[in-house]
């Protein structure tokens, strides 16, 4: 008795069929097995593109700190554009920091 046909069965994933036994359906143990190779590869991967990362990073970190000029466009979106003043409202100051006033 059991809860319903295998995934196999419904999917059609036939990849591990076993000749012999009498069901086509992996067993849990290989199922767990194959779940920890792909977590596995999976881990090694992220290692991978985590230790690339960091090789990206310093190499624009450098760039920006030592680059002469404007940067590419293509590379702005590793360094954060400087903060314009645009739509701040200028203030009328005089060297004593007092506000002139203009009637």
């Amino acid at each position: 008795m059991g809860l319903g046909p295998c995934p196999s069965r419904v999917f059609g994933y036939t990849r591990n069929f076993h000749f012999g036994t009498s069901s086509s359906c992996p067993s849990y143990s290989e199922l767990q097995n194959q779940v920890t190779a792909l977590k596995s590869q999976l881990d090694e991967q992220n290692k991978r593109n985590e230790e690339r990362d960091k090789r990206l990073d310093a190499i624009m970190n450098f760039f920006s700190q030592n680059y002469q000029g404007q940067l590419p466009f293509e590379l702005t979106m590793f360094n954060p554009a400087p903060v314009s003043n645009q739509g701040s409202v200028p203030t009328n100051t005089t060297s004593s920091g007092h506000e002139e006033n203009h009637m």
